[in-house]
């Protein structure tokens, strides 16, 4: 039975000299049952495909059937309706809903259909994922192997691995084929593909974390655990990219030092990592952030004082002949100094107040969002640094009318008077 079929599915995107077939005429039949995968190398046109198959794009030309209905034919909110009870589709970035936590994520396509949740089998996935201490977690809190599972949500499934014993390399261009790399002409556009090859399949027993200090960082997404016999057993070959060992706390630097000096001195082509490599690296990150940090807190508080500053000593000289007018009516120096200290005071009070209310208000909800974005970065309320201001706040909001009055002196009251 055909489950899905393609015909004549072509997708265009611009005109004229700028037109980009990214589908020229797919034709495409699976059948009931049948496992497919698409590949192809980049740029061959391989998510455009699974977008049209997986109806989240509209083709140029050409229809995809899906269990007998020809999606494209429906109308948005009955294809979307479709999708939704027909397709399943794990995009490679998650695109988990961030409001959301993991129990609602994994519950929300039956609740969008109008279906009641089993509430049992849920349980039963959460806990084979091991996921039951966090169902109550936001997608940012997770870690990238827990957030495979809330998509995936699937153990016991038989995947096959592919393990390439002979190649050839060929021009994808005129179709020409040759047996190894040495026969293919210089500046030929060529390709490599197996001719020689073994299916091995093997069933998913658990889902697992790989931290990224033991993946092997190579190519592709997709990462899996075998044990190092039957590695050894299937793929014919006992050669290894990465090795990881531990060591005793008492030998530690002993290992160390003897890592290093085989990685430089004996066999430069190799290179390890450490408790010790990752601790320095994150030292150094970490100081990097102190140092950026403090240098932008530290510009942000000169902005911060020389406006205070700024507006103090403006609102004094904006107002000296409105001050020389109460001088001249009979307020002594003396008074009109301590009424400007006051009204310093006053100012600095308040804007330490709303620098304070400010704080208490935005800092909880601007750097939790930070915590999302470092796991290393965790918010806590400081009030030593506002301590430390205020007696500079209060200094400059008293100082500042002292000294200006003092400078005001040296002039009448008829000549400030007389001042524009």
């Amino acid at each position: 039975m055909t489950i899905l079929e393609t015909k004549n599915l072509k997708k265009y995107y611009g005109k004229g000299d700028t037109l980009v077939k990214a589908l020229d005429g797919v034709n495409l039949t699976v059948q009931d049952g049948e496992f497919v995968s698409i590949v192809g190398t980049s740029g061959s046109g391989k998510s455009t495909l699974l977008h049209m198959l997986g109806e989240l794009d509209r083709p140029t030309i050409g229809s995809v059937t899906v269990d007998g209905q020809d999606i494209f034919s429906l109308k948005d909110e009955a294809l979307t309706i479709f999708r939704r009870r027909k397709i399943g589709f794990v995009f490679q970035s998650f695109n988990l809903v961030p409001v959301l936590t993991v129990r609602e994520n994994i519950v929300l396509p039956i609740q969008l259909d109008g279906g009641s949740v089993d509430e049992e089998y849920v349980r039963q996935v959460v806990t084979a994922l091991g996921l039951e201490k966090k169902l109550n977690s936001l997608p940012r809190q997770l870690s990238g192997g827990h957030l495979t599972p809330v998509i995936v949500a699937r153990l016991g499934d038989t995947v096959s691995l592919r393990y390439v014993e002979e190649f050839q390399y060929y021009n994808p261009d005129t179709g020409e084929a040759w047996d190894t790399l040495e026969d293919v002409p210089e500046g030929t556009n060529w390709s490599e593909r197996p001719t020689k090859y073994r299916d091995v399949e093997y069933t998913v027993a658990a889902l697992v974390t790989v931290p990224y200090a033991l993946s092997y960082r190579y190519s592709g997404d997709d990462e899996f655990i075998l044990n190092d016999q039957t590695f050894v057993q299937d793929t014919g070959t006992d050669s290894i990219m990465y090795y990881a060992f531990d060591t005793t706390d008492q030998s530690n630097a002993t290992m160390e030092e003897f890592l290093a000096d085989y990685t430089q001195r004996i066999n430069p082509e190799l290179d390890y990592e450490s408790k010790a490599t990752y601790a320095a690296e994150f030292k150094g990150m970490r100081s990097m952030f102190l140092l950026l940090g403090g240098a932008l807190s530290f510009i942000v508080g000169l902005v911060g004082v020389l406006n205070f500053f700024n507006a103090i000593l403006t609102g004094i000289i904006a107002r000296r002949r409105e001050l020389a007018v109460l001088q001249a009516v009979g307020m002594t120096g003396r008074q009109l100094r301590t009424m400007l200290v006051w009204e310093g005071l006053l100012y600095a009070l308040g804007s330490l107040v709303l620098t304070l209310i400010l704080t208490l208000v935005l800092g909880p909800v601007t750097f939790r969002a930070l915590e999302g974005l470092f796991w290393f970065f965790t918010y806590r309320l400081n009030l030593a640094p506002f301590l430390l201001v205020l007696p500079v706040f209060a200094l400059l909001g008293a100082g500042i009318p002292v000294l200006t009055c003092r400078a005001a002196e040296k002039h009448s009251v008829v000549e400030r008077l007389q001042m524009e």
